[in-house]
């Protein structure tokens, strides 16, 4: 017991004098062998409570106001400021800040600078917000202080930066600009480290504050794109790629601005030796390729910068999970664009892609990501932006056999909707695809994707688009053999549920016309859903600001009308129109793809007397059927575009409904004929035309075939010109009245002779006109029953195929 009470006396009398000491010292100042006397003081680690009593912040205040020992001072409040934020805050309270600004800034040495800005750098990082009044003499020191006093301004404004409530205050001061200088300029890259690092803390948040706009706007982002052009220090970019990470979140103009001056030096820096700055490289792209208005135009910057390659070779070979899993990420979103697409194939990436993919285990966890979920989006992207020419390709590579698995695999982790997305968009269209020939799966999964986003909940994760998984559902309709599956799973309803005209985007109003369109070749659009399809027709061929929506929409009532009417009246009003001698003429069937060759076509039969009907503008349906009746033969220029043109299919079957001679002239190399074409043609020869060395023989063969159906008229044609119109949608076919075609008859010269022989010659066209009118009722009489006969079979067949359907639904 005495031995602690003689420790605690000990302990108490020891505080004590060492309290009186150092006031006692204090006192003394400023004189300088005192300050040297309480540097041994505080070298022994004294009481804060002693050090605080005695005095000695508010007498360091008072002799630095007064520019009195500033050396001393200095050194003396540069060990103080380390303490603790207790000590730090009673310095602060003696009002050091304020003496430090009232000292003559011109009388300070450089030690003086360097331990003013070390402890600027301890009241900043201890208590931001009281250490603010000090900015501007911050600032000063960093523009006029030796390197290692800039240094410690740098970091005193690192820690102010990273303070909420001190941002916009830092970002609207007037010395912004000499900071933002000073990053540019200097060439010590610790100072530059811990500017650029100020900089990056005033950019978290700034997106949720608009802070981003305004800093956009003083300058700080032409500061960073200089950064990135001109520094080649790993710290440094890895700030400069967190600002733009953190600032290209919302402004679309700060992602413009980035793309057009950045995106060969973010190309660049993807292949830095750092594996921070190669991993927010790819976490700015990712940003960048995000959507929005000018989302194109960034990624075509981005693209144009050649970062597809180097993306696809970060993934490959990247040690650094970080640059990996955001590299991913990066070449997802910019795969999603019709040109990532093309780039990826032309520079013949896929297979590395694949590899890349089957290599990576679905336990690899990145950030707590799963990192081979990330490699399906950029394959479902792939798959959506290839256009036709590239999915052929892609299925060649054998993408299919990827992506499927995943779908029926229903495991959220291994994104089944992207998967199933994509097949869709790869093998969707295409008739009796194994992949999904009788299988529901892809249907209802993408129907339930629909019903999740319209109650703005996630699907296996993640977010997806209305009308993004709409479109697939109208990709798929294309196929027949899709369409029963589409039925079964009640996917057009789905589709229209709830929806509006002008509600909501136009492309979903393009998607839900293209898939009922497409349906209407297959099903009573009145009759065979559970809702009132011709009502949603009716308003989007009415109401849409979309031609292409309207055009299908066309179709499909046009399609409608058809179905209502009876193949008797049909046949009748070809009769009547046989009986009014109306002109007759080839018609030539095209795809707007295909129009060219369809022009030389045409061209060639005019030159030899043959009368066409080519329309290469907008026009009308019934126009439209008006020349298939009217029409002798059909040719038809045929390829994968004009199978899935819903238009093309209105033309081909309306002219075999009307047993019109089909004339098949295939312009896709490698097409053959597939779904609804196959059926119409049959057994029909299809010539060749893909060859332009052998399109000479081609084009005799079509003119050979036509003059089975057609007399050459006369090869005296004056042409009027045709109306040019550019299609509004890829696969809209429309139509205008018939080109005119003026004959010139031939007049015969009656020659001076014998009277009699005279009289007998005027005669003779009277005979000849009377037999060649009962030739003409014999042949109408023929015809007459033939088609009556015909009329019938086709009658028998409509209910056939009624009772058919009959069958399915039961």
């Amino acid at each position: 017991f005495l031995i602690i009470l003689f420790q605690s006396l000990s302990s108490y009398f020891s505080h004590r004098f060492v309290a009186m000491g150092l006031k006692e010292l204090v006192e003394k100042l400023p004189e300088v062998e005192a300050f040297k006397e309480i540097q041994t003081e505080l070298d022994k680690n004294p009481n804060e409570d002693d050090l605080i009593a005695s005095g000695l912040g508010r007498a360091l205040a008072k002799h630095i106001k007064a520019n009195e020992q500033l050396d001393e001072c200095g050194a003396i409040l540069k060990t103080l400021s380390v303490r603790s934020k207790r000590y730090v805050d009673h310095l602060l309270s003696a009002r050091m800040v304020p003496a430090m600004k009232s000292s003559d800034f011109d009388k300070w040495s450089d030690d003086v600078k360097t331990s003013f800005g070390a402890a600027l750098r301890e009241f900043s990082l201890a208590n931001p917000v009281d250490s603010y009044q000090g900015y501007e003499l911050v600032v000063r020191i960093l523009l006029e202080g030796p390197p290692d006093a800039q240094f410690e301004a740098a970091a005193a404004l690192q820690a102010l930066a990273y303070t909420h409530s001190l941002k916009e205050s830092i970002i609207d001061s007037p010395q912004l600009g000499e900071i933002l200088a000073v990053v540019e300029t200097t060439e010590d890259m610790k100072v530059c480290r811990a500017l650029t690092a100020s900089l990056n803390n005033l950019s978290v948040g700034s997106n949720q504050t608009r802070l981003d706009a305004k800093m956009f706007i003083k300058g700080v982002l032409a500061t960073i794109v200089f950064a990135m052009n001109n520094i080649e220090d790993g710290d440094v970019l890895k700030n400069v790629y967190c600002f733009t990470r953190n600032i290209t979140l919302a402004e679309e103009d700060i992602k413009v601005y980035l793309c057009e001056r950045g995106s060969q030096a973010i190309c660049k820096a993807l292949q830095h030796e750092s594996g921070p700055v190669r991993e927010h490289a790819g976490g700015l792209i990712r940003n960048l390729g995000t959507n929005g208005p000018q989302s194109n135009k960034r990624k075509t910057d981005m693209i144009d910068a050649g970062v597809m390659p180097v993306l696809v070779n970060l993934l490959k070979v990247d040690q650094h999970p970080g640059a990996r899993l955001q590299g991913s990420y990066a070449l997802w979103n910019l795969s999603n664009s019709s040109l990532g697409a093309r780039t990826i194939l032309n520079a013949g990436l896929v297979p590395d892609i694949l590899s890349i993919f089957e290599k990576v285990s679905w336990n690899e966890m990145i950030n707590g990501e799963i990192y081979k979920s990330k490699l399906v989006g950029v394959l479902c992207c792939l798959s959506a932006n290839a256009g036709e020419d590239g999915c052929a390709e892609l299925r060649e590579y054998g993408l299919q056999n990827h992506l499927h698995p995943l779908m029926m695999s229903k495991d959220p982790k291994q994104q089944p909707i992207n998967a199933a997305c994509g097949l869709a968009n790869l093998v969707g269209h295409l008739e009796n695809h194994p992949l999904l020939k009788a299988d529901t799966t892809i249907f209802k999964m993408i129907c339930d994707c629909i019903e999740a986003t319209r109650r703005g909940e996630a699907y296996h994760g993640a977010y997806y688009s209305e009308w993004g998984l709409i479109r697939n559902l109208a990709n798929m309709s294309v196929s027949d053999s899709n369409k029963p599956l589409l039925k079964k799973t009640e996917s057009v309803e789905c589709a229209c549920k709830g929806f509006r005209v002008g509600q909501k985007y136009i492309k979903l109003e393009e998607c839900i016309a293209k898939l009922i369109s497409n349906m209407s070749f297959s099903y009573n659009l009145e009759a065979d859903f559970k809702i009132d399809v011709m009502s949603v027709v009716r308003d989007i061929e009415s109401k849409s600001s979309s031609e292409a929506a309207k055009n299908y929409a066309k179709v499909a009532l046009f399609q409608q009308k058809q179905r209502a009417e009876k193949p008797e009246e049909r046949l009748k009003r070809q009769e009547t129109t046989a009986v009014d001698g109306r002109k007759t003429h080839v018609l030539i069937s095209f795809q707007e793809k295909s129009s060219d060759i369809a022009g030389t076509i045409r061209k060639h039969l005019e030159e030899n007397g043959i009368d066409c009907y080519f329309e290469q503008g907008e026009g009308s349906l019934d126009a439209m059927a008006t020349a298939v009746e009217e029409a002798t033969a059909v040719v038809m220029c045929i390829s994968s575009d004009y199978k899935e043109s819903a238009p093309c299919r209105s033309e081909g079957e309306f002219a075999f409904n009307l047993k019109k001679p089909l004339i098949a002239v295939c312009v896709e190399k490698g097409y053959a004929p597939d779904g609804w074409l196959a059926s119409i043609l049959g057994d029909t020869s299809v010539i060749d035309a893909t060859s332009e060395d052998d399109q000479s023989k081609a084009f005799a063969a079509v003119l050979e075939q036509v003059n089975e159906h057609c007399v050459p008229t006369s090869t005296e044609v004056t042409k009027t010109e045709t109306r040019e119109a550019v299609p509004t949608t890829k696969s809209s076919v429309t139509f205008q009245a018939p080109t005119t075609t003026t004959f010139v008859p031939q007049q015969s010269q009656q020659q001076q002779g014998n009277g009699q022989v005279a009289a007998e010659l005027m005669f003779m066209p009277q005979l000849l006109t009377s037999f060649l009118t009962h030739l003409e009722q014999v042949r109408e009489s023929i015809t007459s029953k033939v088609d009556s006969k015909l009329g019938e079979l086709d009658a028998k067949m409509r209910d056939l195929e009624t009772r058919v359907r009959d069958l399915e639904k039961k």
